[in-house]
């Protein structure tokens, strides 16, 4: 899965309703994004702390061929009697993000839904501590199209020195703008 100009091929699935590509542990408070106070490389369809409880198999990742479906099914908050989230995350290979909210009852206005890079400088939230998740909800978040691109992508010229560097813009899928960009 590509994130932020990195490719993943495994994924940490977090009860408190994340997803990240690392070994950090899991993180009960959410906070802002982006920001230091969530996991590198940080997928948040609705991070929360969520309760499982004991022996409760409540998340399930699929991957049908074309998509990575992660699906929380009835999880309660903690210490929220009588919440129920069910709730998905769907990674897409071109890097599409998707959140899906079946069923949000209870308190939903204490969570954070967004996504972040491994510097935790980097990402985008959607909703931090408000009212915003609800029954039959969709996110979608996309990638901007990589639009420029160099080759070699890095290295080292000594001094006297040169290298040709061959640059590529493809402006397919982008509007008229101005576009700043690295390569």
């Amino acid at each position: 899965f590509p994130l932020y100009g990195r490719r993943f091929t495994h994924v940490k699935v977090c009860t408190n309703g994340y997803l990240q590509f690392g070994n950090e542990g899991a993180t009960f408070v959410n906070a802002g994004l982006p920001g230091t106070g969530g996991p590198r490389n940080m997928i948040a369809p609705f991070w929360d702390d969520l309760h499982f409880g004991a022996g409760a198999n409540r998340a399930y990742v699929r991957f049908d061929g074309t998509r990575c479906i992660v699906s929380w099914i009835a999880v309660p908050r903690y210490n929220d009697v009588g919440s129920v989230m069910t709730f998905q995350a769907i990674l897409y290979p071109s890097g599409e993000v998707r959140f899906q909210y079946l069923r949000m009852q209870g308190f939903t206005a204490s969570a954070t839904v967004g996504v972040q890079d491994s510097t935790r400088l980097v990402g985008l939230m959607v909703a931090f501590n408000q009212d915003y998740v609800r029954d039959s909800l969709a996110v979608r978040i996309v990638p901007l199209p990589q639009w420029l691109s160099g080759e070699p992508a890095a290295g080292l010229v000594p001094p006297g020195g040169r290298q040709t560097v061959t640059l590529h813009m493809d402006a397919t899928g982008l509007g008229t703008n101005r576009y700043v960009g690295r390569a």
